[in-house]
């Protein structure tokens, strides 16, 4: 039932923010599309375009920037995770305290830890994502090392990795959104 109503809270924001987009992206002159800022997508967009320039990273065999993408992926599936919980919780989202929010708890083990979990102490799903967690942490511990170490990524490693994001994103964002799929990483072969 809760989850019923979060769905239906969240389908009408989603459909508001559908129909403003519309406004903002349709052209005025000449009945031309323009395409959709990076800004202006939702965070089930944002997560498969960082599965996509995962995808140019891996072909060019550029493993950590790969890796960095992925993590990317992940966090951005705990921002979902966070506002799927406050539509539920609240009936409704305030969309910048939750922005603030997220800033504030600064990263994935952060926004894991300090706002996802505790929101869903109580619920049903709080083992799975428990689970997920171990995954988010190995994780972060590579992408920070990654960007604030200057640390590289061998192939190997970064496929292990990328692997693991896409358990961690599909088994966290399947709890609201049970058909979500990545697209599938197909590394392309130099020619």
């Amino acid at each position: 039932m809760e989850n019923a109503r979060a769905t239906r809270i969240l389908n009408y924001a989603l459909a508001d923010e559908y129909a403003r987009r519309q406004q903002l992206t349709h052209g005025s002159s000449m009945g031309h599309w323009e395409k959709t800022t990076y800004k202006q997508r939702d965070d089930l967009s944002k997560i498969q375009s960082q599965w996509t320039k995962l995808k140019g990273h891996h072909s060019r065999e550029d493993w950590s920037a790969a890796v960095v993408r992925a993590a990317t992926a992940c966090e951005i599936a705990v921002n979902f995770a966070v506002r799927r919980e406050y539509a539920a919780k609240d009936g409704h989202i305030n969309v910048d305290a939750v922005n603030t929010e997220l800033m504030r708890a600064n990263g994935l083990k952060g926004k894991l830890q300090k706002i996802l979990l505790p929101l869903i102490r109580e619920k049903a799903h709080n083992q799975a994502v428990r689970e997920l967690k171990k995954l988010a942490l190995t994780i972060n511990d590579k992408r920070n090392l990654i960007v604030h170490s200057g640390e590289f990524c061998e192939k190997p490693e970064a496929t292990a990795l990328i692997e693991q994001c896409a358990q961690f994103v599909v088994g966290l964002v399947t709890i609201y959104e049970p058909k979500f799929k990545l697209r599938e990483v197909t590394p392309r072969t130099r020619s």
